[in-house]
């Protein structure tokens, strides 16, 4: 940005940071810089945030939690956007349903912590979201990525999404006008070119029992307490997993379980998850990645592709 845009950028935004880095928002722990981060207090100030920047031709990106990203370049030019409190509300929805069906709909801001989420849901004893306890994120980032685990994913229970499309306009979209995929999303328009920023949702949950619902929550608890790596900086898992097998059997059965490359390592608890051993570089771990892709790719032709984010 040149010196005239970041004045009006500060005139339009009162949480505006410069140079800031990238690795200190990544559960990676690890990345380059950006020239700002932008966090937007509400709707109103995205839309019109949105618009500057598609007139002024300034670069953006989504930052939600930090866990599916890894800035790998020096300097990112341009800004990442987050979304502030005003996106982070949880409430029933004023949408009604036959009681016959049992479901509960309820809308939620794409800011908001999955985990609040889960815990919200499980004090209400609202069934369907257990599958995501442990997971890392903001609901927006869940329905960007189509989260899912335990054979659940964010595209059972998502009823409509609401964005903010890169003019400015604000749409909500209905779940059958989405493309939803595996670990992928996608709204209207997007293949030609148009972005979004996912600022809410309706999810469409089912009435269930309390103590079931609090104990299916505890059960996923300690499945990645006991499957999963904890601690060590990582974005989760890394790969995408391969139609009817998984990532982490494919990299184990080439023999990389454990293997390090300088600073990155692959999990020796969990063979898709890419870990920072403490003093990685961003480099090192997409060096890794290439290195796994390659490798499953010779002794498997099975092509690994990403789930993180990298910029």
């Amino acid at each position: 940005m040149i010196d005239s845009q970041r004045k009006q950028l500060e005139q339009r935004i009162s949480q505006v940071q410069w140079d800031v880095d990238m690795g200190s928002r990544s559960t990676f722990k690890v990345g380059g810089r950006a020239e700002a981060l932008v966090k937007v207090k509400d709707q109103g100030e995205l839309s019109s945030l949105l618009a500057w920047a598609e007139s002024n031709g300034v670069p953006w990106a989504i930052l939600g939690g930090g866990s599916n990203i890894l800035v790998v370049t020096d300097r990112f030019e341009g800004m990442f956007l987050q979304l502030g409190d005003g996106f982070t509300e949880i409430r029933v929805a004023e949408k009604k349903v036959t009681t016959a069906t049992g479901y509960v709909f309820i809308s939620v801001g794409g800011g908001c912590r999955l985990g609040l989420l889960v815990s919200f849901c499980s004090q209400k004893a609202l069934a369907c979201m257990e599958w995501a306890t442990g997971i890392p994120g903001t609901v927006g980032g869940a329905i960007r990525m189509n989260a899912g685990a335990h054979g659940s994913q964010m595209a059972d229970i998502v009823h409509s999404v609401t964005l903010v499309a890169q003019t400015g306009q604000v749409l909500e979209v209905p779940a059958e006008d989405i493309a939803f995929g595996y670990r992928t999303t996608c709204f209207p328009r997007e293949s030609a070119g148009q972005r979004y920023v996912i600022v809410g949702c309706t999810l469409q949950l089912a009435s269930g029992d309390a103590e079931q619902v609090k104990g299916r929550c505890r059960e996923y608890a300690h499945w990645r307490k006991e499957h999963q790596p904890g601690g060590a900086g990582s974005a989760g898992s890394f790969f995408k997993n391969p139609q009817d097998d998984s990532a982490g059997r494919l990299i184990e059965a080439v023999g990389l379980k454990g293997f390090q490359l300088r600073g990155a390592k692959i999990s020796g608890k969990h063979a898709n998850f890419i870990i920072n051993n403490g003093d990685a570089v961003p480099q090192d771990i997409v060096e890794l990645m290439e290195f796994i892709q390659k490798k499953v790719k010779e002794e498997t032709g099975v092509q690994l592709e990403p789930e993180v984010h990298i910029y």
